[in-house]
């Protein structure tokens, strides 16, 4: 994890923060995610700067934790229902995170809750080759960041 205050009352949560798009949780924790962003939260920022996207205010915070919830409540039931992260992917209902780009990372992020679902410590190395070849076979092409 990664938070700086470039300036006071800003702050840089890097990659697992992210303004129009998916944050990236493959390598991270979806467990402690939650808590992370409640740190952020905490140091009062007015702007916060994200690993990817626009400066936003803290009200990103927000919506990253709202994502987190959504993605954990997601995990649980297609994991229960013997779905992998690819098919998982698939059949998401995304619904107000329908627009956000970079929606090949809810590949990694499932495989992430995955593990976690399946008791593994958190930020438990997870196998990267598989998983980028499904988040390619999610995005139909070649993986591209724009960041």
């Amino acid at each position: 994890m990664s938070c700086g205050c470039p300036t006071p009352r800003s702050s840089s949560p890097a990659t697992w923060c992210s303004t129009g798009g998916h944050p990236f949780l493959l390598e991270g924790c979806l467990g402690n995610y939650p808590a992370a962003l409640d740190r952020v939260r905490r140091l009062g920022p007015r702007v916060v700067v994200p690993g990817h996207g626009p400066l936003a205010g803290p009200a990103v915070l927000d919506r990253m934790t709202a994502y987190a919830q959504w993605l954990s409540a997601t995990a649980a039931d297609s994991h229960a229902r013997g779905l992998a992260p690819l098919e998982a992917a698939r059949r998401a209902d995304l619904g107000p995170f329908a627009g956000l780009r970079e929606a090949e990372r809810l590949v990694g992020n499932l495989a992430r809750a995955y593990s976690e679902l399946e008791g593994q410590p958190w930020g438990t190395a997870l196998p990267l080759a598989p998983v980028a070849v499904a988040m390619a076979q999610f995005a139909g092409g070649p993986l591209r960041c724009l960041a």
